[in-house]
């Protein structure tokens, strides 16, 4: 036992001076190279790169390709689903109280719910769960409601762009989508556009048309915009809006009028 343990010594004291390297040693290697030179004339279409990475018969290239193929699949149904005007999602009440919290959060329409939760993170925020809703609602899922109260704070302060509406879940918030009309007061003649309109509909829903009366002076302050909208109540809001540098004040009610003609509210 001590002659064997001397011979390895020995053969380990001349591979580290330089000496050679022990017979046992040499075999070892030659195999390993002797593996991969054959896995490398198997694959031999590959550059030498791809050949190094050879797993489970595909070659590096062929793992990356198909990896970016399965991400790109992905985000297309994503995309199919966050865009859609129906509900995705209808959780029930004991649904939520399972999964914890719940804030409803209405987004711009150009906004990538891909990075919304990267987003949250970055201002404090660790929601539990974020799911989409249709269109430009989501649901997000918070462990206790102190959490999701202060997080809300701190959206107000740091002033999302991307945000819309950032408040706790209402009864409601999840019906079937309806087409309805709002009537929109006291709009400021810089602000008679489509884009500001759309701005003004994604609080409550997806923006689908202006109803333009502009024949007529005495309306010129309010614009009628359908839209299509998951709220299951009548819509009435008021609140303040930046247009430019002047604050306006903006009333919106739903409409239930049908005397307008060309198919308006």
């Amino acid at each position: 036992m001590h002659g064997r343990w001397s011979n390895y010594r020995k053969g380990e004291e001349k591979e580290r001076t330089g000496g050679g390297l022990s017979t046992n040693v040499t075999k070892a290697r030659k195999r390993v190279l002797g593996e991969f030179k054959n896995q490398k004339l198997e694959h031999n279409r590959g550059t030498l790169k791809d050949n190094a990475f050879i797993k489970h018969g595909r070659s590096l290239k062929q793992a990356v390709s198909s990896a970016k193929e399965e991400s790109s699949s992905s985000l297309e149904d994503w995309d199919k689903e966050s865009r859609g005007a129906s509900i995705v999602f209808n959780p029930n009440q004991d649904c939520l109280n399972r999964m914890g919290v719940c804030a409803f959060v209405v987004v711009t329409e150009d906004t990538d719910k891909m990075a919304f939760g990267a987003r949250l993170s970055h201002l404090g925020g660790s929601p539990v769960q974020i799911k989409s809703l249709g269109g430009n609602h989501i649901l997000v899922v918070f462990q206790s409601r102190s959490e999701m109260l202060s997080y809300v704070k701190v959206v107000k302060t740091a002033g999302d762009g991307n945000l819309i509406l950032f408040r706790e879940w209402e009864d409601g918030d999840c019906a079937s989508s309806r087409s309805c009309w709002l009537n929109i007061y006291r709009v400021p003649p810089p602000a008679w556009c489509e884009e500001f309109f759309s701005l003004i509909a994604v609080r409550f829903g997806r923006f689908l048309q202006l109803f333009n009366r502009l024949d007529n002076s005495d309306d010129l302050e309010v614009a009628k915009v359908q839209i299509s909208t998951t709220y299951r109540f009548p819509i009435s809001r008021f609140f303040k809006t930046l247009i430019g540098k002047k604050m306006y004040d903006i009333t919106v009610c739903e409409s239930h009028s049908s005397t307008f003609p060309g198919g308006g509210p």
